[in-house]
């Protein structure tokens, strides 16, 4: 499990590690690219980097090779989860469907976001339950 940054990691880990039993992305980073292209939109140094040639495409392609939507997952879906709050502006919802969308899986939502994840109760203990119901926990 892990959080935000986390998630990607999580995600990466997933598509890597044939020995994961489990794994679940919370309110997860998966595309970098865009989510430094969506936060810097007003920035100097955006601009700075359009005038240099940097483009959201360019980003993409430099990104590629560590994002998690380009590699596949070792775990069946029944073993993959996903947590999104469809109120962050950090990792903002689409990112949590980009994953979904690729891993399949199961996708909880809460109604908060990165910052105040009201709600985020409901979604770990569904995760428990899928855990429980795989084995994965201790009586």
């Amino acid at each position: 499990m892990g959080m935000s940054l986390g998630g990607y990691t999580t995600a990466l880990w997933a598509s890597i590690d044939d020995q994961l039993a489990f794994a679940c992305a919370i309110i997860p980073a998966v595309s970098m690219a865009e989510l430094m292209w969506r936060h810097g939109e007003d920035s100097p140094s955006r601009r700075d980097a359009v005038d240099a040639g940097v483009s959201r495409d360019l980003l993409v392609d430099v990104f590629r090779v560590h994002t998690p939507t380009t590699r596949s997952a070792r775990l069946t879906p029944d073993r993959l989860t996903i947590i999104a709050g469809r109120g962050d502006r950090i990792t903002p919802p689409e990112q949590a469907e980009r994953l979904h969308a690729h891993w399949g899986g199961t996708l909880h939502w809460f109604p908060g976001g990165h910052l105040a994840q009201v709600g985020r109760a409901d979604a770990l203990r569904a995760v428990r339950r899928q855990l429980d119901a795989l084995g994965l926990t201790r009586p």
